[in-house]
């Protein structure tokens, strides 16, 4: 059972075709929501495009979900339930409550959407709208209501690109969505707008490319992304600069320089000088790369060996990264950071100490940069969520295991994880 993205972009590679095909066929979603047991409204069950009232007009940016939570306001996570009973596929989500002191809290809130066993979950800056990259191309919405309940605004939104990755613009208004295909098939990147109400909006391609499989903003409405080739891109080139409101790439780089890396995971500094990407791929695979950023050129500065990595994520203190080696070799890496040395990122040499047990498929990364647990790192395990914390010194501590599932309790295991940060 791989969390790996870099296995979804395997497939997407060799049978580019096909998913092609798949694109335009999604499975039906299903027809209702649970809210702690009890049958829960929806706003919008439609997969097809259209703003609401409430929605972009015509290029304007919503500001409506901009305004971050406060800093020590409790934290909603939701997690997927990818299976059922013997192994069946299930489409079921679950709402977590991460309080300010670190207990995490589970007030029985389950709802349905789509699919979703490794895909992006991601959260609009004022913690009201969640969005779901589904296993079937689309977008699952819903709302967090100020009871904590759940609302399913759309079951599966289908705009024109074929949903593998999102990526939540800083704003809120928007997502930017990864079609991991060739170009020829529709690869590239495509944006998404979130109105007031939750509707999306299909903005169309923002530029075409060849197999994206992560990607992390740089700020000024730049990303950088991870692709085979984006736009005209050189073939040197696995590493691109992209201007998202006009769609140019204004640059990239080299991250490995074969050409054969998969990418599961791509973060960046703080200070925006450096950048780890993660090959978790079936070609080389095992290796993080270190690259240096400077505007819109990106340079190869070294690499590092690390079993079947499939994130990377940054200290909000500076000093320190982590690297989740999964599919199989579950362990948590620390990095030393400082972007100013010869050798910005210097590896551990070994997986940190385990205070609640040995990892167990762990997914990604997310890391709160503010507020109270500023430096706390939530994971998502096939039994349950790891926190690990980062502190002011530069270390990175296992802090804590919430059990969901326990023993043989397969339609307990979660497959990922998204939080309000």
């Amino acid at each position: 059972m791989s969390r790996s993205v870099a296995a979804f972009a395997a497939a997407s590679l060799a049978l580019s075709s096909m998913a092609a095909a798949c694109s335009d066929d999604a499975s039906t979603p299903p027809t209702s929501a649970v809210d702690g047991g009890a049958s829960s409204s929806s706003s919008s069950s439609s997969s097809s495009g259209g703003s609401s009232s409430g929605g972009a007009d015509g290029g304007a940016r919503p500001t409506c979900h901009a305004a971050p939570i406060a800093d020590d306001a409790p934290r909603t996570i939701v997690i997927s339930h990818p299976f059922g009973a013997s192994g069946a596929k299930d489409n079921r989500y679950e709402r977590l409550e991460l309080g300010p002191n670190g207990a995490i809290t589970r007030p029985d809130v389950v709802f349905s959407m789509g699919r979703n066993f490794a895909g992006d979950i991601v959260f609009t800056p004022d913690g009201k709208l969640g969005l779901s990259a589904q296993e079937d191309g689309t977008i699952g919405v819903f709302r967090v209501e100020s009871d904590g309940k759940v609302t399913v605004v759309d079951r599966g939104f289908k705009g024109t690109g074929y949903v593998e990755r999102i990526l939540m613009a800083p704003d809120g208004a928007s997502v930017l969505v990864l079609d991991m295909n060739t170009k020829e098939n529709g690869g590239g990147l495509y944006e998404v707008m979130i109105g007031c109400d939750g509707k999306l909006e299909d903005r169309g391609l923002v530029v075409a490319g060849g197999s994206p499989t992560a990607a992390a903003w740089l700020g000024a409405g730049k990303a950088l992304v991870s692709a085979r080739a984006i736009g005209a891109s050189p073939d040197t080139d696995e590493l691109h600069v992209v201007d998202v409101a006009s769609g140019a790439r204004l640059g990239g780089g080299p991250a490995f320089g074969d050409k054969e890396a998969i990418n599961a995971s791509v973060a960046v500094s703080g200070d925006g000088k450096i950048a780890l990407v993660a090959d978790n791929g079936i070609l080389v695979g095992s290796r993080v790369a270190v690259v240096s950023v400077a505007g819109s050129a990106v340079a190869k500065k070294s690499l590092l060996a690390v079993k079947n990595p499939v994130s990377v994520a940054f200290s909000p203190f500076g000093n320190a990264g982590v690297v989740v080696g999964s599919d199989g070799e579950d362990d948590y890496f620390r990095v030393k950071v400082d972007t100013a040395a010869t050798t910005p990122v210097v590896l551990d040499a070994a997986p940190i100490a385990y205070k609640n047990g040995k990892p167990q498929l762990p997914g990604a990364a997310h890391v709160i940069d503010r507020g109270p647990l500023k430096g706390r790192v939530v994971i998502a395990e096939v039994s349950g969520i790891r926190q690990l914390t980062f502190t002011a010194a530069g270390a990175l501590e296992d802090t804590s295991a919430f059990e969901v599932s326990k023993g043989n309790d397969i339609p307990g295991s979660v497959g990922t994880l998204g939080i309000v940060r």
